[in-house]
């Protein structure tokens, strides 16, 4: 949803729709973060320099990317919205956040890594860096710093429902994966094992044959 900024609008309602939006965000579900959607995009329109509104709604935007079309209408949609932020933020906590959120939804993968380091020296209890750099982890497949992260974001945001969720997520992972690995590992050594098994040595085997059907006192 792109937000069409009103003439006359209210800072201090756009201030109480945030408040409401993440009351809805904090569900994560899809139906909530739409919502969670609809109210960050009055937030802004009531007033266009509200980072709070922008950053949130970027976030929420993140939440539903997977479910959009992505194409270029959309891409110029967050682009948009991160250039508002920068005007309502220049060198604020919540452009750096914007940055690293539009980063990661136009796989700027670097990009967003780099932003989001620089942003989390800078600003150590910012709980949403901390989910955003745990969902980069956790995509990646290494689960166990996804859940050292997803972790410290639930520490920080603890009536988010997603970094207690991807917490146990990634825990879950992290004991499938290693299952597998010791699955993987007692494969290969049972391959190597048939590979160097011994075989029965031939000669053996026909003096064998040849003392059980030779006549008694043969040998005597």
């Amino acid at each position: 949803l792109s937000p069409q900024v009103k003439k006359n609008g209210d800072p201090s309602k756009s201030q109480v729709l945030v408040a409401k939006g993440w009351h809805f965000f904090y569900k994560d579900t899809f139906r909530n973060y739409i919502k969670a959607e609809e109210i960050f995009v009055q937030a802004v329109e009531e007033s266009p320099t509200n980072a709070d509104a922008l950053a949130m709604l970027l976030l929420t935007d993140l939440e539903l990317w997977p479910f959009a079309k992505q194409d270029s209408n959309d891409q110029n949609v967050i682009q948009n919205l991160l250039l508002m932020t920068s005007r309502a933020d220049t060198y604020g906590p919540r452009r750096s956040l914007a940055a690293a959120i539009v980063d990661i939804m136009l796989d700027r993968e670097a990009n967003a890594k780099s932003q989001i380091e620089s942003s989390l020296a800078t600003q150590p209890s910012e709980g949403r860096l901390y989910a955003l750099k745990a969902q980069m982890f956790f995509n990646s497949g290494y689960y166990q710093e996804s859940a050292a992260y997803f972790e410290k974001a639930a520490t920080l945001l603890p009536h988010w429902v997603k970094p207690n969720y991807m917490l146990g997520m990634s825990f879950s992972k992290q004991l499938l994966t290693g299952h597998v690995k010791r699955q993987a590992k007692l494969m290969a050594r049972w391959e190597r094992q048939q590979k160097v098994k011994p075989k029965p040595k031939a000669g053996k085997k026909n003096l064998n044959q040849h003392a059980q059907h030779s006549p008694k006192g043969v040998n005597s």
